[in-house]
Protein backbone atom coordinates (compact mmCIF):
# COMPACT_ATOMS: atom_id res chain seq x y z
CA UNK A 1 0.00 0.00 0.00
CA UNK A 2 2.33 2.52 1.09
CA UNK A 3 4.67 1.70 -2.55
CA UNK A 4 1.44 2.55 -4.63
CA UNK A 5 1.02 5.49 -2.45
CA UNK A 6 4.76 6.66 -3.50
CA UNK A 7 4.01 5.56 -6.90
CA UNK A 8 1.10 7.92 -7.04
CA UNK A 9 2.49 10.69 -5.53
CA UNK A 10 5.73 10.54 -7.60
CA UNK A 11 3.09 10.80 -11.17
CA UNK A 12 1.58 13.41 -9.83
CA UNK A 13 4.47 15.79 -9.09
CA UNK A 14 5.71 14.73 -12.47
CA UNK A 15 2.17 15.98 -14.23
CA UNK A 16 2.60 19.39 -12.28
CA UNK A 17 6.48 19.38 -12.70
CA UNK A 18 6.96 18.45 -16.31
CA UNK A 19 5.16 20.35 -18.05
CA UNK A 20 6.95 23.82 -16.35
CA UNK A 21 10.56 21.54 -17.06
CA UNK A 22 9.79 21.58 -20.86
CA UNK A 23 8.82 25.25 -20.84
CA UNK A 24 11.92 26.58 -19.05
CA UNK A 25 14.23 24.44 -22.07
CA UNK A 26 13.56 27.14 -24.74
CA UNK A 27 14.10 30.03 -22.42
CA UNK A 28 17.48 27.92 -20.80
CA UNK A 29 18.73 27.78 -24.39
CA UNK A 30 18.44 31.13 -25.31
CA UNK A 31 20.47 32.01 -21.76
CA UNK A 32 23.78 29.65 -22.59
CA UNK A 33 23.88 30.69 -25.93
CA UNK A 34 24.51 34.14 -24.92
CA UNK A 35 26.72 33.34 -21.91
CA UNK A 36 28.92 31.49 -24.15
CA UNK A 37 28.83 34.53 -26.84
CA UNK A 38 29.64 36.25 -24.02
CA UNK A 39 32.55 34.56 -22.91
CA UNK A 40 34.09 33.62 -26.51
CA UNK A 41 34.05 37.67 -26.70
CA UNK A 42 36.12 37.91 -23.19
CA UNK A 43 38.36 35.33 -24.55
CA UNK A 44 38.60 37.39 -28.06
CA UNK A 45 39.35 40.52 -25.76
CA UNK A 46 41.92 39.05 -23.32
CA UNK A 47 43.62 37.34 -27.07
CA UNK A 48 43.89 40.36 -28.52
CA UNK A 49 46.08 42.08 -25.22
CA UNK A 50 48.55 39.64 -24.77
CA UNK A 51 48.97 38.84 -28.37
CA UNK A 52 48.84 42.18 -29.83
CA UNK A 53 47.02 41.73 -32.90
CA UNK A 54 43.72 42.41 -33.43
CA UNK A 55 40.90 40.12 -32.76
CA UNK A 56 37.59 38.98 -34.70
CA UNK A 57 34.26 37.66 -32.86
CA UNK A 58 32.42 36.47 -35.63
CA UNK A 59 28.65 35.82 -35.55
CA UNK A 60 27.24 33.87 -38.62
CA UNK A 61 23.88 34.11 -38.81
CA UNK A 62 22.66 31.23 -41.12
CA UNK A 63 23.52 28.08 -41.83
CA UNK A 64 26.17 27.28 -44.60
CA UNK A 65 27.90 24.18 -46.09
CA UNK A 66 29.93 23.89 -42.44
CA UNK A 67 26.70 23.63 -40.47
CA UNK A 68 24.01 26.21 -38.85
CA UNK A 69 24.19 29.58 -37.23
CA UNK A 70 27.65 29.31 -35.00
CA UNK A 71 30.20 32.13 -33.59
CA UNK A 72 33.90 31.72 -33.69
CA UNK A 73 37.39 34.15 -33.18
CA UNK A 74 39.31 34.88 -35.90
CA UNK A 75 42.72 36.60 -35.65
CA UNK A 76 44.90 38.49 -37.76
CA UNK A 77 47.73 36.53 -37.58
CA UNK A 78 50.55 38.83 -39.69
CA UNK A 79 49.14 42.16 -39.40
CA UNK A 80 52.24 44.01 -41.23
CA UNK A 81 52.22 41.44 -44.25
CA UNK A 82 48.44 40.59 -44.49
CA UNK A 83 46.97 43.52 -42.73
CA UNK A 84 43.16 42.34 -42.54
CA UNK A 85 43.28 39.42 -43.07
CA UNK A 86 41.74 37.11 -40.59
CA UNK A 87 41.57 33.29 -39.82
CA UNK A 88 40.69 30.92 -37.12
CA UNK A 89 42.54 31.04 -33.98
CA UNK A 90 43.77 27.22 -33.75
CA UNK A 91 41.29 25.27 -30.99
CA UNK A 92 37.94 25.35 -30.29
CA UNK A 93 37.49 28.78 -30.03
CA UNK A 94 38.44 28.91 -34.25
CA UNK A 95 35.78 26.20 -34.95
CA UNK A 96 32.87 27.81 -33.50
CA UNK A 97 30.08 27.32 -31.43
CA UNK A 98 26.55 26.39 -32.77
CA UNK A 99 23.68 28.13 -32.00
CA UNK A 100 20.92 25.39 -30.88
CA UNK A 101 18.46 25.04 -32.42
CA UNK A 102 15.62 27.89 -32.15
CA UNK A 103 17.97 30.23 -30.83
CA UNK A 104 18.17 33.16 -33.38
CA UNK A 105 19.80 36.51 -33.57
CA UNK A 106 16.80 38.95 -33.21
CA UNK A 107 18.69 42.07 -33.49
CA UNK A 108 22.20 43.86 -34.12
CA UNK A 109 23.44 47.38 -33.08
CA UNK A 110 27.00 48.29 -33.93
CA UNK A 111 28.52 45.34 -34.96
CA UNK A 112 29.75 45.20 -39.13
CA UNK A 113 27.73 42.56 -41.29
CA UNK A 114 29.20 41.33 -43.89
CA UNK A 115 29.23 38.57 -46.44
CA UNK A 116 26.68 36.35 -47.68
CA UNK A 117 25.89 34.41 -44.64
CA UNK A 118 25.08 37.63 -42.89
CA UNK A 119 28.16 37.57 -40.82
CA UNK A 120 28.23 39.78 -37.74
CA UNK A 121 32.04 40.80 -36.31
CA UNK A 122 33.19 42.81 -33.10
CA UNK A 123 36.46 43.82 -33.67
CA UNK A 124 38.68 43.36 -30.53
CA UNK A 125 41.94 45.82 -30.43
CA UNK A 126 45.21 45.55 -28.53
CA UNK A 127 44.93 48.42 -26.35
CA UNK A 128 41.78 47.07 -24.99
CA UNK A 129 38.99 49.08 -26.99
CA UNK A 130 36.50 46.69 -28.84
CA UNK A 131 33.63 47.79 -31.40
CA UNK A 132 30.73 49.24 -29.36
CA UNK A 133 28.17 46.28 -29.67
CA UNK A 134 24.93 44.76 -28.96
CA UNK A 135 23.34 41.43 -30.16
CA UNK A 136 20.24 39.98 -28.73
CA UNK A 137 19.41 36.21 -29.26
CA UNK A 138 16.17 35.15 -28.65
CA UNK A 139 13.73 32.30 -29.40
CA UNK A 140 9.92 32.47 -31.10
CA UNK A 141 8.49 32.12 -27.43
CA UNK A 142 9.62 35.68 -26.44
CA UNK A 143 12.47 34.78 -24.41
CA UNK A 144 15.80 36.97 -25.10
CA UNK A 145 19.10 37.89 -23.80
CA UNK A 146 21.20 41.10 -24.65
CA UNK A 147 24.92 41.15 -25.43
CA UNK A 148 26.90 44.21 -24.73
CA UNK A 149 30.72 44.99 -25.61
CA UNK A 150 31.49 48.46 -24.39
CA UNK A 151 33.90 49.88 -26.84
CA UNK A 152 36.11 52.07 -24.73
CA UNK A 153 36.93 48.67 -22.50
CA UNK A 154 36.19 45.87 -24.70
CA UNK A 155 34.00 44.05 -21.60
CA UNK A 156 31.30 41.85 -22.68
CA UNK A 157 28.34 41.91 -19.75
CA UNK A 158 25.29 40.60 -20.08
CA UNK A 159 23.20 43.65 -18.57
CA UNK A 160 21.34 42.84 -14.78
CA UNK A 161 18.54 43.21 -15.87
CA UNK A 162 18.39 40.77 -18.65
CA UNK A 163 20.48 37.92 -16.89
CA UNK A 164 17.76 35.45 -16.25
Amino acid sequence: MEFLLVLVLIAVLGAVIGPSLANSLPSARVSRTASAYMATARKAHNDAALTSKRHRLVLRKSADELGGPRFWITVEARPLEEPGVFHPVPGLFGQGTELPGLVTVLSNEGATEEGEFGDISIEFNPDGTATEATVVFGNDQGDSVKVQVKGTTGVAIIPAEETP
